[in-house]
């Protein structure tokens, strides 16, 4: 063969090698199927609390087993109780939960929420309260924490406009009525609501975090930006009646005007 024939073979080759990379390359664009949206983080506390180390973990939802059992108690008690009361009765209700006398934290605030019920369900509730301000603060290593219970008879949208709270991290739940709505950072923006009890930990505008590189040179802390998120709407035909429970860190650097102090 030839020095040209040679080249000429050479770049037929060449040309069809090309055109079947190209083939297969817009046969895959067209067979790829579109990313499905990210999920939220979800785990146990000891995973939460690793999780929120990373930056961009903004948003988790705690799957303990024993959580969900514990809310159940509350919303048993809680929404059955809210049936016999007058629909004009509010309760908001504020209270630091000390470590070294959450027993008593608690039982005020489920006396607080039903002082109709007998003794033994208010210290159910109690229990419960007190169960999920422990695994709360261990997210944060702080031995106290601030908690709030919010059940409203005729619920309107508090807040309404998507806001981030002024804190280090916050949990939420619906223990009735429909679930925060909140927007995942990583989701273009869209719009997601808590499922039934689920119960969401949100970074705050103080959340504050070390990266790992950081440490060595003793620098400051880095300020996170928090989540976006809203009470939803109140939508037609639906209960009226939301009762909600959310805690806080007490780290010390987040804005607690709300908080109604007690004697140490």
């Amino acid at each position: 063969m030839s020095f040209g024939a040679c080249v000429h073979s050479t770049r037929s080759s060449l040309r069809g090698l090309f055109l079947l990379c190209l083939l297969a390359g817009t046969s895959s664009l067209h067979t790829t199927k579109p990313c499905a949206a990210p999920s939220t983080p979800r785990g146990h506390w000891l995973e939460a609390k690793k999780l929120l180390r990373n930056r961009e973990c903004k948003v988790i939802s705690i799957t303990a087993d024993s959580l969900k059992s514990r809310l159940e108690v509350l919303r048993t008690q809680w929404a059955s109780d809210a049936e016999r009361a007058p629909r004009t009765v509010n309760i908001d209700i504020r209270r630091r939960i000390k470590a070294s006398r959450a027993a008593d934290d608690c039982l005020e605030v489920a006396r607080a929420v039903c002082p109709s019920s007998d003794e033994s369900m208010q210290a159910s509730c109690a229990r419960a309260l007190q169960e999920i301000s422990r695994d709360f603060s261990s997210l944060g290593d702080t031995p106290d924490v601030f908690l709030r219970v919010v059940c409203d008879s005729s619920y309107e949208a508090r807040c309404p406009q998507m806001h981030t709270d002024k804190v280090p991290i916050r949990g939420i739940v619906t223990i009735q009525g429909e679930g925060t709505e909140y927007i995942f950072p990583k989701d273009s923006g869209a719009i997601r609501q808590a499922s039934d009890l689920e119960f969401l930990v949100l970074k705050g505008d103080k959340y504050s975090s070390i990266e790992p590189w950081a440490s060595v040179f003793q620098l400051p802390l880095t300020s996170a930006e928090g989540v976006l998120h809203r009470s939803p709407a109140l939508r037609p035909n639906e209960p009226q009646r939301r009762v909600l429970v959310t805690l806080d860190l007490d780290s010390g650097h987040d804005d607690r005007e709300w908080l109604l102090r007690r004697p140490a």
